[in-house]
């Protein structure tokens, strides 16, 4: 592996003895592509608190109706409760902005988790093509694809996450 592949200064894997957990925020239709990483986690050991991706909280609203604002409301304060209860975030990157036939840019939810995360002084990790300006803030940790990071997790764990 080369630096071109990834770029971070190290940070640790581990709480005091205990398994370091991850939220992961991605655009809602790379839903299967983030739940494949989180198994990946899983299997190494690590705890992954997305909720949003198996769905679970979100069919406690019934027939509330996807996009609602009490929907909307409800995944939001469910994201940031998960977003708590991590020691770290791993933001999957998507590149230029994608705007919607309205002429809206509609994806922004992973990068108000994100900064909300960085507000909060927690580790964050980005995956994929760098979007703008803040991701390249020193204490980001970044890496160009899902492979490198796993790999880097390997190398940089020591056995330690079981």
């Amino acid at each position: 592996m080369t630096m071109l592949q990834f770029y971070t200064t190290g940070f640790p894997f581990m709480r005091n003895g205990g398994k370091t957990s991850f939220y992961l925020a991605a655009p809602y239709d790379r839903k299967e592509f983030t739940l494949s990483c989180a198994y990946d986690l899983k299997n190494l050991g690590f705890i992954v608190t997305s909720s949003w991706l198996t769905g679970e909280k979100e069919r406690d609203l019934g027939e509330q109706g996807f996009g609602s604002e009490e929907f909307n409301r409800f995944c939001a304060e469910t994201d940031i409760n998960d977003i708590d209860s991590a020691d770290m975030l791993i933001s999957f990157l998507e590149g230029p902005p994608v705007w919607n036939s309205d002429g809206r840019y509609y994806r922004g939810g992973r990068t108000f988790e994100t900064g909300y995360a960085y507000g909060r002084q927690m580790p964050v990790i980005l995956i994929g093509n760098k979007e703008h300006v803040f991701h390249s803030l020193s204490d980001i940790h970044y890496f160009t694809t899902w492979d490198y990071f796993l790999e880097y997790l390997k190398e940089n764990t020591y056995g330690t996450t079981s």
